[in-house]
């Protein structure tokens, strides 16, 4: 008979895992929620034809599977980021929740908004760390995820606070969001090739 003796380094180590459990799990749980509300009360801030809310949901779950399977399998700091596109990929595709309370969609328009820019911050984060994952200033990611964050905390008060002023607001977040994006893609690792010289002949070793 095996008696297992947990001392302060095992504890410890169960807490980690357990927390782990919960970082993935919980958000899954949440997209997946969101994406099933948002598929049945459409709302009016973000109109997509009927036809694409459903391909549209699966495309937004594919993404987080697949940064729950890259977390999963080899939980880091790169992953991790990985895992903030996923989910806020996961809520962009598919649009946000409706209400017949014009506040209350108001409000969730806006946690759909941090979500989406969370998702535009993550991919320009991950475009600059690729492929040697330098460390960035954290300076400068503080800068990338303002707009989710400012979107994020002024949500509360979306639905109480002057329409137009929340419009443009929410304006600037996605013009932001959608630069970010844009410049991920064109990011200096992919305009450089000699970034990329070290990455391969690591791999041809």
């Amino acid at each position: 008979m095996k008696i297992y003796k947990y001392d302060g380094v095992n504890m410890v180590n169960t807490v980690r895992s357990l927390g782990a459990k919960i970082w993935t799990i919980a958000p899954a749980f949440f997209v997946v929620l969101w994406r099933v509300a948002a598929l049945r009360w459409p709302s009016t801030f973000v109109e997509i034809p009927d036809s694409l809310r459903v391909p549209l949901m699966l495309l937004g779950l594919l993404f987080l599977v697949c940064g729950l399977m890259a977390w999963r399998l080899r939980p880091s700091r790169f992953t991790g980021i990985f895992l903030l596109y996923g989910i806020g990929g996961g809520v962009h595709w598919g649009g946000a929740i409706g209400s017949d309370l014009k506040n209350l969609e108001m409000v969730l328009f806006f946690v759909y908004l941090a979500l989406t820019a969370l998702s535009d911050a993550s991919l320009l984060h991950l475009a600059l760390l690729f492929p040697n994952s330098q460390v960035s200033p954290r300076s400068w990611e503080k800068v990338l995820y303002f707009p989710a964050a400012l979107a994020l905390i002024l949500a509360p008060i979306a639905g109480f606070v002057s329409q137009p002023t929340m419009k443009i607001i929410a304006m600037l977040v996605l013009l932001v969001g959608n630069l970010m994006s844009i410049i991920a893609g064109v990011s200096p690792p992919s305009l450089n090739p000699n970034r990329y010289s070290h990455y391969f002949l690591h791999q041809s070793v």
